[in-house]
């Protein structure tokens, strides 16, 4: 955690919060020993931006009423409801197709 801290001026603790959410999620486990720390818990191509961002944050949504309608009493007869459900199942889509392969090595899913 400290190369990460230092290198990115992360919080210890918000440092460690979301390394939790991360090996909860699969996405890193923890090495012990000398040269412990924490790695990939998978392969890099199978790791996206939005597995990251939702581990840390949980599910994507730019509104609450894309989330569940039932936050907004109005998103039946609301105008801006489908700008808002386009614009994250875009943002989803732009997110799944990064993964760490292609954020190393310029590759795309």
């Amino acid at each position: 955690m400290g190369e990460i801290e230092s290198s990115h001026d992360v919080p210890r603790q918000f440092g460690a919060k979301i390394l939790q959410k991360l090996m909860k999620a699969g996405i890193v486990k923890s090495v012990r020993g000398l040269k412990g720390g924490y790695v990939l818990a998978a392969d890099p191509k199978d790791i996206s931006l939005l597995d990251v961002y939702e581990a840390a944050s949980g599910p994507l949504a730019l509104n609450v009423c894309v989330e569940e309608n039932t936050n907004c009493g109005r998103s039946g007869s609301c105008r801006a409801h489908p700008v808002w459900t386009a614009l994250t199942d875009n943002l989803t889509g732009e997110m799944k197709s990064w993964n760490f392969q292609r954020l190393l090595g310029g590759q795309r899913t």
